[in-house]
């Protein structure tokens, strides 16, 4: 996980933080995504290092870049997921179907879960405060 702030800012439950640490995730903080890089497929996210400034409307210290190549790292990557904020952005679906709650895309005419069963990101929903918890609903969740 990259995150611009530290750890201390992190608008997040302090239980999910221990949880995704205790699962593995690292997290690298004070650091900005800048670019992917790769052909095709994304190989690296390359970020830039901040440091913190005055606080922001927000109350938080403010993030603020770093100048110079030195102040950029590349880290490699496979797989690279988007998680800003705590609610969806349902623009950047395609027109058609939303997802309801529990994540089934509705049909329509009937409002029942569109056949097959297509689900959304479990995190995806408009009512669930933990993302780390409904990750993790969503990995046991068959099909």
């Amino acid at each position: 996980m990259v995150y611009r702030r530290t750890r201390t800012e992190m608008p997040a439950i302090a239980e999910e933080i221990e949880e995704a640490l205790a699962e593995g995730v690292r997290i690298e903080q004070l650091e900005a995504p800048l670019r992917l890089e790769g052909d095709g497929d994304a190989t690296a996210l390359v970020c830039r290092r901040m440091t913190l400034g005055e606080p922001d409307e927000s109350g938080r210290a403010r993030p603020v870049p770093v100048d110079g190549d030195e102040a950029l790292t590349a880290f490699r990557c496979d797989t690279v997921l988007l998680a800003l904020g705590q609610a969806p952005d349902s623009s950047l679906l395609p027109a058609g179907p939303r997802p309801d709650d529990e994540g089934c895309f509705l049909e329509a005419t009937t409002h029942r879960c569109a056949p097959p069963a297509t689900w959304s990101d479990p995190t995806a929903r408009w009512r669930r405060p933990s993302a780390a918890g409904a990750g993790r609903q969503g990995a046991s969740t068959p099909p």
